[in-house]
């Protein structure tokens, strides 16, 4: 099974999962931005997203090794659909943010200092508490259209893929029956 990279199933479904990331963003963006302040719906958007992606690339996956696919392998294949589609959302969020809407983390700061401050009002967290996380916030916020920050998100992003990748293999793998040999076996013999 030496198929061209450009050919197998992993690198198209982490492709589609990169841009479906990037539309997901495009339309909050375009409709409702202050969505990015509603870390918990956004965070299961990513995952719905992320989990969807992984599934069927690891099925398209399967389907094309004749029905089979190990845990291992699995793992791998969803493990490169997840860091394929998450670097190419990073890509277009340095891009975004660097060309598009300069102004898109500043104005992402606020809402999310808005948001948060609601929050911790809402659980009755003490003014000085919440005057201390607003000052943290800004020095993140400062700070987040930086190269470390994006080494941060892709170390991130690969933890986020190895973990749900481990995860979903689990439902993608499914085993040769033991009376039937593998192919490769028939071929390191002969």
């Amino acid at each position: 099974m030496n198929q061209s990279l450009f050919k197998r199933p992993f690198f198209w479904y982490g492709i589609y999962y990169g841009i479906a990331s990037i539309l997901m963003f495009t339309i909050i963006y375009a409709v409702n931005f202050e969505f990015f302040g509603r870390f918990i719906m956004w965070m299961l958007f990513g995952v719905f997203l992320l989990v969807t992606f992984l599934i069927m690339g690891g099925m398209a996956e399967r389907k094309s090794n004749g029905g089979y696919l190990k845990y291992v392998e699995a793992f791998k294949y969803l493990f490169f659909i997840g860091v394929i589609g998450y670097i190419v959302n990073l890509v277009f969020s340095i891009i975004f943010s660097n060309f598009i809407d300069p102004d898109f983390n500043k104005n992402l700061g606020e809402v999310m200092k808005e948001s948060s401050m609601k929050w911790m009002q809402d659980m009755n967290v003490p003014d000085e508490k919440i005057d201390e996380q607003m000052l943290a916030m800004d020095k993140q916020m400062a700070n987040y259209n930086s190269p470390l920050n994006y080494l941060k998100q892709l170390f991130g992003g690969i933890a986020m893929a190895t973990i749900f990748a481990l995860l979903c293999a689990l439902f993608v793998k499914r085993n040769p029956p033991e009376n039937i040999v593998d192919a490769k076996i028939l071929d390191t013999e002969n």
